[in-house]
């Protein structure tokens, strides 16, 4: 087998074309879901605000800016924040 001028050609490329493995696709608003949903059953109360911020946070992010006001007014977390500590 010859060997290929590398400035020409990529290494990875000696093999072949490449092949993709499907994947299912995956819903991660749903997944987001039902996991802040199993800490806010089973997590402290440490963790079940943290959850709620990347809740919030993930709805925010995903231009859905309603449900993350919803959520936020909803928790009431503006007024247990202050009662929680700094590394949260």
């Amino acid at each position: 087998v010859e060997t290929p001028d590398y400035n020409l050609v990529h290494p990875g490329s000696v093999r072949g074309k490449p092949t993709a493995i499907p994947t299912p696709p995956t819903d991660f608003s749903a997944r987001v879901t039902d996991l802040s949903a199993y800490i806010y059953q089973h997590g402290s109360d440490r963790s079940k605000t943290r959850a709620m911020l990347c809740h919030i946070f993930h709805h925010a992010l995903h231009d859905r800016f309603l449900e993350a006001r919803d959520l936020l007014l909803m928790s009431h977390l503006q007024d247990v924040i202050l009662n929680a500590g700094d590394t949260s």
